[in-house]
């Protein structure tokens, strides 16, 4: 069976490379979690996704694929 992708580096990615969502957090998208030199300088406008558990909807099938899940934490410099 072949390696799962990554999902989270390939969303975070995708996140990065989106002019609108720059324009408000800048390059701080997180893959996993946020790094210790970010969190120094909190609060401020942030993304940080994380794979996220569940079960899986392919269990006991011949299928070649599974289910992958992200939780999205967003942060703000206020809490508006």
């Amino acid at each position: 069976m072949p390696e799962a992708a990554d999902l989270t580096a390939a969303v975070t990615a995708y996140l990065k490379s989106d002019a609108a969502l720059a324009a408000l957090v800048g390059t701080r998208v997180f893959g996993g979690e946020m790094p210790p030199a970010e969190t120094a300088q909190m609060p401020r406008k942030a993304l940080v996704l994380r794979a996220s558990g569940g079960v899986s909807l392919t269990a006991g099938s011949h299928a070649e694929h599974d289910t992958q899940r992200l939780d999205l934490f967003s942060f703000g410099e206020t809490p508006h």
